[in-house]
């Protein structure tokens, strides 16, 4: 059996919004709603899992080292549970 865990986009968002607040000093939160990352430090300008020509057309747009390493480990846990099946 598969079990996908899915949060809601308001659960994410609730969550980045408590990651930002507890940050010293606190940061702005991330309101990328592509952006997966409850840990994310990008802010208001998260350019994280957008299309690449959404991203390149807004050069504000960043993207943290903390969310690159959390979509290489999704992606490394998906590849390995599809090479499982």
């Amino acid at each position: 059996a598969c079990v996908v865990f899915i949060m809601d986009a308001s659960k994410i968002q609730e969550e980045k919004d408590a990651f930002a607040a507890s940050q010293t000093p606190a940061i702005e939160p991330c309101t990328n709603s592509s952006c997966k990352f409850t840990g994310c430090t990008c802010g208001n300008k998260c350019g994280c899992n957008l299309p690449k020509d959404a991203a390149a057309a807004n050069e504000e747009l960043t993207s943290c080292d903390p969310c690159a390493e959390f979509k290489a480990k999704k992606q490394a846990e998906a590849a390995s549970s599809a090479a499982a099946k």
